[in-house]
């Protein structure tokens, strides 16, 4: 959507600055509670068992784990998870690109998870053709912008869990935000490039060492402004997964004050 644009989501006046559960009409301090509290709730995610059936409710699922502490109020709803619906038109900010009609949404998903359930998720694949079929999902995908906002975030963490249950894991750290950016809405029309990028990042080598692990450099590649207060760098070994818990509550209220008080102040 073009920045400066208001719909039933924001506030109005604002430029389109979200309605959010800090009622901050800031986009910088909001963009920044997104990302912080994405971060973290990435970093508890990443934690729990891949589903046995990874369809579109695991993405909405993703979607509201990463989001659903900021984004929306009382007037417009806690919507996040949800599909919009009488969003203003919708497009890649900068480029011309122009994502799915509302009445065509529904269709889309049917269409695109349809396809993944008939290949079991690309589970099986060899990695040429599991990239290459994970590339042309998300180019559907990112064409179909389900979410009002949060769709990269969301559909990234979603691509980084089929890759991972599929064993290709991405190296997230290595990837360049803008140079992803551009293969993913090239991908809507030829999905080639995409494919060959993420397979450049998904190592022949990689270990299947506890992802949480690498969460902040998930939500630094994709919003390249990620600030993750105390778990940057940890590790979690699983005797320790109660402290590694109580750090994610710990840190989450901390940015519960911190931008309440940013708000208040």
């Amino acid at each position: 959507m073009s920045p400066g644009v208001d719909d039933r989501y924001t506030y109005p006046g604002s430029g389109g600055v979200l309605r959010n559960q800090f009622g901050t009409t800031d986009p910088a301090l909001l963009d920044e509670a997104m990302n912080d509290y994405a971060s973290l709730e990435w970093a508890a995610l990443l934690r729990e068992p891949i589903p046995e059936i990874p369809d579109f409710s695991y993405l909405s699922y993703i979607h509201e784990r990463l989001l659903g502490s900021v984004i929306g109020d009382e007037v417009v709803g806690l919507w996040a998870g949800q599909i919009r619906r009488n969003a203003a038109p919708m497009g890649a900010v900068g480029t011309g690109v122009v994502y799915a009609q509302e009445s065509f949404i529904q269709q889309g998903l049917d269409e695109v998870f349809g396809e993944l359930a008939r290949k079991d998720f690309l589970a099986g694949l060899e990695k040429a053709e599991f990239f290459a079929e994970l590339a042309e999902a998300w180019g559907f995908l990112t064409q179909i912008h389900p979410f009002r906002d949060g769709n990269t975030r969301a559909q990234a963490a979603y691509v980084d869990r089929l890759a991972f249950r599929a064993g290709h894991p991405i190296d997230w750290t290595s990837i360049d935000a803008t140079e992803l950016r551009a293969v993913r809405l090239r991908a809507m029309v030829a999905s080639t490039p995409l494919a060959e990028y993420l397979a450049g990042h998904a190592p022949d080598d990689a270990k299947f060492e506890p992802m949480w692990v690498h969460s902040e450099g998930l939500m630094r590649q994709l919003t390249m402004v990620v600030k993750m207060p105390d778990l940057r760098t940890s590790t979690v070994p699983t005797p320790h997964v109660d402290l590694f818990n109580g750090q994610l509550r710990d840190s989450l209220q901390s940015l519960r004050d911190r931008f309440r008080r940013h708000r208040d102040g």
